[in-house]
């Protein structure tokens, strides 16, 4: 299982200023000690200052070269979906094809009642947005137009679906998507075993819990987060040794955890408790096969992509065969993500 950190960012830490030097810090720190990856949340109007995810990661990106930059997970209704596929295909261009896209139809009502938009049918305006933005990311007409895609980027990056306990959701991210991603806020220990189960079910490979909250210390400051958080990791070593080995049993990929307060040591300790046999050899390159694309992406070296042929020209290589030959010439893992490739 990858352990990846999230970056928590809050406007109480040196409010005079600093900020870009914080966010940029800590995405070096993250990419030095060997984090396979760097992921932020998204909300808006929940009663304390945020920041635009794909801003953050754009600053992330201009200062690292090998890390994926993530966001867990965007809430789709929240904003116009062709607008918001050329934001992402910027972001994409801009970080040299390290995007992991996390969606979902969001779950919190203040976030859209400040922007006037309906929650209540969330989940069909979610559906419609999928489908809009794969079809603006693959250049075709849209209202009556078309994005041009950038080079390189057709296709849109690799996608996970952020579902808690819909089955349908869950479904859909085993067959439509490149992975699902729970919340470790709000999904019980439960839910996260019901949830897996369907996913497994459904064929889906690449389970990502997010949203993770850590403190080793446990100080004052995340008390109230320890009550809140169903999955967290505020609580002694021991016990986090524990809590993380669950993790592991119920068969996640993937842990994405962050530190109110910046403390990636922390991350590092619980890391070292699935064991350097579960985590990407640091700074050695990592193949992705891109369902949605026709080629491998090289996570430590994006500068080539390796072209194997048009699915729809009869072209492709069976899978075995592609893996087993890159990673030979490689010498890398094998992919994390599904090498299916869906029909939408």
């Amino acid at each position: 299982m990858r352990v990846s950190t999230m970056i928590r960012i809050s406007a109480d830490a040196n409010p005079d200023g600093g900020l870009m030097d914080r966010i940029t810090d800590f995405g070096r720190k993250a990419e030095a000690r060997g984090f396979p990856g760097v992921w932020v949340g998204d909300s808006l109007g929940r009663g304390r200052p945020t920041l635009d995810s794909l801003q953050v990661l754009t600053a992330l990106a201009a200062v690292t070269q090998r890390v994926e930059l993530g966001i867990a997970v965007l809430q789709l209704p929240l904003r116009h979906p062709i607008e918001l596929a050329h934001r992402v295909q910027t972001l994409q261009a801009m970080s040299n094809n390290r995007l992991i896209l996390g969606v979902g139809s969001g779950s919190t009502r203040d976030d859209f009642e400040l922007l006037g938009y309906d929650y209540d049918h969330r989940f069909r305006t979610f559906k419609n947005d999928l489908e809009i933005m794969h079809r603006v990311w693959n250049g075709e007409p849209v209202n009556g137009g078309t994005l041009s895609t950038w080079p390189g980027c057709k296709g849109g990056p690799p996608m996970l679906i952020g579902a808690w306990r819909s089955p349908r959701w869950i479904t859909y991210a085993a067959k439509e998507a490149q992975g699902w991603t729970p919340s470790g806020r709000f999904s019980s220990w439960e839910d996260l075993e019901h949830g897996m189960k369907i996913y497994r079910e459904a064929g889906g490979t690449n389970a990502v819990l997010a949203n993770c909250s850590i403190d080793l210390a446990e100080r004052p400051q995340s008390a109230e987060l320890a009550k809140v958080a169903s999955v967290n990791f505020i609580c002694p070593p021991e016990e986090a040794r524990r809590r993380i080995k669950r993790v592991e049993q119920l068969g996640f990929e993937e842990i994405l955890i962050g530190s109110q307060i910046g403390a990636i040591e922390d991350i590092e300790r619980v890391r070292d408790f699935v064991g350097r046999n579960s985590q990407p050899t640091s700074g050695a390159s990592v193949a992705a096969f891109h369902p949605r694309r026709n080629y491998f992406c090289l996570s430590a070296s994006r500068t080539a992509a390796i072209r194997l042929g048009s699915a729809a020209s009869g072209g492709m290589p069976a899978r075995s065969t592609c893996n087993n030959w890159l990673a030979l010439l490689l010498r890398v893992p094998q992919p994390r993500f599904n090498a299916s490739v869906n029909s939408s």
